[in-house]
């Protein structure tokens, strides 16, 4: 059974692990479109 605690965890973690991802992203640095159009 889906209680109220998993659901707060399950949202929990998920933020946790946006953040990290957000803060990796942000260490490379993002391709225009018109470079990343011209490589495929």
């Amino acid at each position: 059974m889906i209680t109220i605690d998993k659901v707060i965890d399950l949202f929990c973690a998920t933020d946790e692990f946006c953040k990290n991802l957000e803060a990796e992203l942000s260490k490379r640095p993002h391709p225009s479109r018109r470079e990343a159009h011209e490589k495929s």
